[in-house]
């Protein structure tokens, strides 16, 4: 229930920031440009903290 709850709560356009960054950064780690890979890490991290807020 609670879960239902919180998800309930969160926006789609911000579970969407989310899954996108998450994808970005799964095709970052795929090669070795440290710095695409902290660009996207740092977008998830945005991505997620907004999501949180939205909680």
């Amino acid at each position: 229930k609670l879960l239902s709850e919180v998800v309930g709560r969160i926006k789609e356009a911000d579970r969407q920031a989310v899954r996108d960054a998450l994808k970005i950064l799964k095709d970052a780690i795929e090669g070795s440009n440290t710095a695409a890979i902290k660009a996207a890490t740092d977008r998830l991290f945005q991505a997620s903290t907004k999501l949180t807020e939205g909680m």
